[in-house]
């Protein structure tokens, strides 16, 4: 495939994650009973206030990954680069699945914290995050992942990961 069939075929698939993120849910085609995008059951009576933010996923073309960020609505009821890690770690909806988004992170990751300190953000995960990882390629891409998507906020100009506090020899291939 050449570089123009290359674009053309990005912009499309752009304009189809676009469609399935915006499209409304009680309109959107699917199976009965489907989860929320972030897959967890609603809560009777959240009426907090939402914001966008966007986690960024793995897309593979012709074997080279691409990061794409995707709009996801939360509630504001915690500081947003905390809710978009969280939505990291809920992994893509099934219709971005469906379209070949993938995530290079484990289920079962969890974010223990997250500071922010002088323009630098310290997101602490706990052990899951690094089991059963094999090679730079996905070491290298689950680091993109999370900087990524926290480098979009304004106050945080560098991004420190640590499993359980240690940030040495953590994330290793």
């Amino acid at each position: 495939m050449n570089k123009k069939s290359l674009i053309i075929l990005l912009i499309i698939l752009i304009a189809i994650v676009s469609v399935l993120i915006w499209w409304p849910k009680e309109e959107a085609p699917g199976i009965e009973g489907d989860l929320p995008e972030n897959g967890q059951s609603e809560e009777p009576g959240d009426n907090l206030p939402t914001a966008i933010v966007k986690p960024y996923f793995v897309l593979v073309v012709e074997g080279q990954e691409e990061f794409l960020p995707v709009d996801r609505e939360v509630a504001v009821d915690q500081d947003n680069p905390q809710q978009a890690l969280e939505a990291l770690l809920d992994g893509p909806s099934v219709e971005e699945a469906m379209i070949g988004l993938t995530t290079s992170i484990n289920r079962g990751t969890i974010l223990q914290s997250l500071s922010i300190e002088d323009g630098v953000a310290y997101a602490d995960f706990n052990q899951r995050l690094q089991e059963e990882i094999a090679g730079s390629a996905m070491v290298n891409a689950i680091r993109q992942q999370i900087e990524l998507t926290l480098l979009r906020f304004e106050e945080i100009d560098q991004v420190v990961i640590s499993i359980d506090g240690e940030t040495e020899e953590i994330l290793q291939p």
